[in-house]
């Protein structure tokens, strides 16, 4: 609870500790949120698997969306239960299988930030297509392994090894790893029945603090009162390069 709750303080309550992790967690949920809204409307059934502190999920309830919140670690959702005040919310411990969580009608599977951290990805993946209608809408995010900044080996590259010890972090995603390129996740996707309908790259080096960018975003909060409220995807002109400059991906698929 207490370092859950210091990861929500800086990320949200209390922007004079990090401006540049405020600006980044406000860009990635509304980021999300906007995916979510212009693609099933108000009212429609989301499972966030893999929801941590459940923000997102708990923003998407006090829209008017139904939520169903799922994670493998009981005090994380214990955490979100204390933080729900508005709309119908839904809290199960553990990890998505064909039979968990309850329900295989979902408008909306949303999981970010949690493929990285299972040794089967194709078979999380393949839960996350049970869960979701036919037609409906499942959102991934993951890290980009092209990120300028990580040069280990990625998804296809590495040793048996690597992969089977990502399980150690699939109960605790605090060490997130750039693991798989964006053809890697469109591959392991499609290969499950995943229909592609749009993806790309987001969160980028000016934004996340990287490259001594947070002093930019500490300097602007001491002149504004405010962070900067900066757009997570890359303008146009640096879609290009946005490979190597953003640090995560993201995808949009139905269930075929």
């Amino acid at each position: 609870w207490n370092r859950v709750r210091k990861h929500d303080i800086e990320q949200t309550w209390d922007a004079s500790i990090a401006p540049h992790v405020v600006a980044s967690y406000s860009a990635r949920i509304s980021f999300l949120v906007s995916e979510i809204e212009k693609r099933i409307p108000t009212g429609g059934r989301v499972l966030d698997m893999g929801c941590a502190s459940g923000t997102l999920g708990l923003t998407l309830a006090e829209r008017g969306y139904t939520v169903t919140l799922v994670d493998g670690c009981a005090g994380y959702l214990d955490y979100a239960r204390a933080r729900h005040e508005r709309g119908e919310v839904h809290f199960y411990t553990g990890y998505c299988d064909r039979k968990f969580p309850p329900g295989d009608a979902f408008d909306v599977v949303v999981c970010t930030e949690v493929l990285e951290h299972v040794r089967e990805p194709s078979e999380l993946l393949g839960c996350l297509r049970d869960k979701v209608r036919a037609g409906g809408v499942v959102l991934l995010t993951t890290p980009n392994a092209d990120y300028f900044r990580f040069r280990l080996p990625s998804f296809t590259e590495a040793t048996q090894e690597a992969i089977d010890s990502l399980v150690a972090n699939s109960k605790d995603g605090e060490e997130h790893r750039y693991f798989f390129t964006r053809e890697e996740v469109l591959t392991l996707m499609r290969g499950v029945g995943i229909k592609i309908g749009d993806a790309g790259f987001f969160l980028p080096v000016w934004l996340t603090g990287e490259m001594k960018f947070s002093w930019l975003h500490r300097g602007a909060f001491r002149l504004r009162g405010k962070p900067l409220l900066l757009n997570g995807v890359p303008p146009k002109g640096l879609r290009w390069c946005a490979r190597y400059l953003c640090a995560s991906l993201w995808f949009v698929g139905t269930r075929a």
